[in-house]
């Protein structure tokens, strides 16, 4: 079966707005290898990933630590966007995008982890 790219962060269109949204796309360990139906069965479960806001986004990539382990690296960058939205600066609509983001990137977790993936590098 033929294997396919899937960014962790989607939409493209979304996510590459911004230099940094397209940095965390972007990142190898946030690219994985999935087969054809379990990529399409995410997209199904996972329409798309919330984009953060600019200031969020900038303070993600500062706080976001990648792994090589596909579950360690969803955790670090949950982990990020965590650190984010407890700044004291974050509105309460920029908080609850962070908590859609996470949800949306929890959701991808099985399939990322149950295909056995490798990152993009």
């Amino acid at each position: 079966m033929s294997m396919e790219r899937h960014h962790g962060a989607f939409d493209r269109i979304s996510w590459s707005a911004r230099k940094e949204g397209r940095a965390i796309r972007n990142n190898p360990r946030n690219i994985y290898w999935m087969e054809h139906d379990p990529h399409r069965e995410l997209h199904d479960a996972v329409p798309f990933v919330p984009v953060l806001g600019w200031q969020a986004l900038q303070s993600v990539l500062r706080e976001y630590e990648p792994s090589n382990d596909p579950g360690l690296n969803l955790d670090n960058l949950i982990k990020a966007i965590e650190i984010t939205k407890q700044h004291p600066k974050a509105c309460d609509l920029e908080r609850s995008i962070a908590d859609l983001a996470i949800y949306a990137f929890d959701l991808q977790r099985p399939f990322i982890l149950d295909n056995r993936n490798q990152h993009d590098n």
